[in-house]
């Protein structure tokens, strides 16, 4: 074989390993692109916030506009299946100031122009494609969207949502996926711990991986409720395996009853925000820097904004 013909095959060897090299960088580049949000995450807007926690029955407008009144910088909804806003009629009421979400004569989400940029909806849901579908429906009227991964109680049990999708990750990581690459607001959820500190850690980086913009942790397992001391170690864990925000939640029992305790909880849970519930609901000036209020008072500015 003369030499031009050797030189002409080690050549085309030499192109044929080059283009699978660049074969495989193309699919690298698809497989980043594919996982990645259509927005950017924006995880400065959970970091350094004092938040009021979602509640059942009680995250409701007059709630969270008390709670942002005495100083709270997010406010969250109670827990709204998707189920159930999919069908909703979104409608304003110019004499009110307010824009409701109503399924039949039912207002299932009100909100309002003073609470646009502070409120984050949550949504209790196991489907993919019906959570973005009823996300779209509320994502102009909100700041951001939080999925509920953390919620114990029987009826998330027989829902399958909530707390009871934890030992479900790959269904939690293609519900955050899709609402991550098809929304326009940023995307967050909240879980409880696991007993494997070990699981816990795998499944905060596998929805990191989501791209949400910051995750809430209630440190106690599923079926632990709030008289069992929340798990302060198991948050400090996270908080250190995970490079976006993580917002500590579940210390109002042992912790916090003033504003300044709230921030001694950040501290000890290393996270870079909280959310409180029932410190809230004892006495929502909790969120106030320079002291709460007589719980009269309180009431007082709770019934003003109600009527």
């Amino acid at each position: 074989m003369g030499f031009l013909n050797v030189l002409h095959i080690k050549l085309r060897q030499q192109t044929v390993v080059k283009l699978q090299a660049c074969i495989r960088l193309l699919k690298k580049l698809e497989d980043i692109c594919l996982s990645s949000p259509l927005q950017p995450a924006q995880s400065n807007l959970y970091e350094g916030k004092v938040i009021l926690a979602p509640m059942v029955k009680l995250g409701r407008l007059p709630m969270r506009l008390l709670a942002l009144k005495y100083g709270a910088d997010l406010v969250y909804t109670d827990e709204i299946f998707s189920q159930q806003l999919k069908h909703c009629t979104r409608t304003k009421d110019d004499r009110l100031g307010l824009v409701n979400f109503t399924c039949g004569d039912f207002h299932l989400f009100q909100t309002c122009a003073a609470e646009r940029k502070k409120v984050i909806l949550q949504m209790g849901t196991n489907d993919p494609d019906e959570a973005l579908e009823a996300a779209k429906l509320v994502q102009n009227d909100v700041l951001g969207i939080d999925v509920n991964f953390g919620c114990p109680t029987p009826n998330a049990e027989l829902s399958q949502t909530g707390a009871f999708l934890l030992n479900r990750p790959d269904l939690v990581v293609q519900i955050l996926r899709k609402l991550v690459n098809n929304l326009s607001v940023p995307v967050t959820c909240k879980i409880r711990v696991l007993p494997d500190i070990k699981e816990t850690l795998e499944l905060v980086r596998r929805i990191e991986s989501t791209g949400v913009s910051a995750l809430g942790v209630h440190g106690r397992l599923r079926v632990e409720r709030r008289n069992v001391a929340v798990r302060v170690n198991e948050i400090k864990a996270i908080t250190e395996a995970v490079s976006i925000p993580v917002i500590a939640n579940g210390g109002s029992l042992e912790y916090i009853n003033t504003f300044d305790d709230i921030i001694h909880f950040r501290e000890k849970t290393n996270s870079l925000s909280v959310m409180v519930a029932q410190s809230a609901i004892k006495n929502t000036s909790v969120f106030r820097k320079n002291g709460v209020l007589p719980i009269h008072k309180v009431i007082q500015d709770y019934v003003t904004l109600v009527s």
